[in-house]
C-alpha cells in the first residue's frame, strides 16, 4: 500500500484502500529507512567536499553509493536542513544550477573557482581542477 505521510516518516498511514488492521505495512517502513539511508550518505558525501572542491550532482550520487540519481542528490540539495556547501554541486556540463547562480558564483569565486557566464571553467580540486 502506498503512504499519504511525508516521505521523512518512519511511520505512515495507509491509504483507506489498506487493510484496516492497525498494522504498518513493512514496506513503508523500509521504503523510509532506505530513503533516510540515502538522504545520509548524500549529505556525507556533500559535507566531505573541501573549500575549491567543485563536483557535479552525478559524482556525488555515484560516490554515495547510487549511481544515476543526480536528480535525487539536487533534491536532497535544495531541501536538506543540513547546512552542505550546495554552491559546490554543478551540472555535468559546470553550469551553475542553484536558485541563485549568482550567489553560487560569487561564493565559488570566494575559493578561488573561476567561473565565466555562469559556468565553472578552472577550479582548484574536483572534477573541474586545474590541470599541470
Amino acid at each position: 500500500s502506498r503512504s499519504t505521510s511525508s516521505p521523512n516518516s518512519a511511520v505512515t498511514k495507509p491509504l483507506a484502500s489498506a487493510p484496516e488492521s492497525g498494522c504498518l505495512d513493512i514496506h513503508m517502513v523500509d521504503d523510509a529507512a532506505l530513503r533516510a539511508e540515502r538522504e545520509r550518505r548524500i549529505i556525507e558525501v556533500l559535507l566531505s567536499l573541501n573549500e575549491g572542491e567543485v563536483t557535479t550532482y552525478g559524482d556525488v550520487a555515484d560516490v554515495a553509493g547510487y549511481p544515476k540519481m543526480s536528480r535525487l542528490v539536487g533534491r536532497i540539495v535544495g531541501r536538506t536542513d543540513v547546512d552542505v556547501p550546495w554552491w559546490r554541486v554543478v551540472n555535468a556540463s559546470g553550469h551553475l544550477r542553484a536558485s541563485d547562480p549568482q550567489l553560487q558564483a560569487e561564493i565559488l569565486a570566494e575559493e578561488d573557482v573561476i567561473v565565466r557566464n555562469l559556468r565553472v571553467v578552472d577550479a582548484p580540486l574536483g572534477r573541474f581542477a586545474r590541470r599541470p
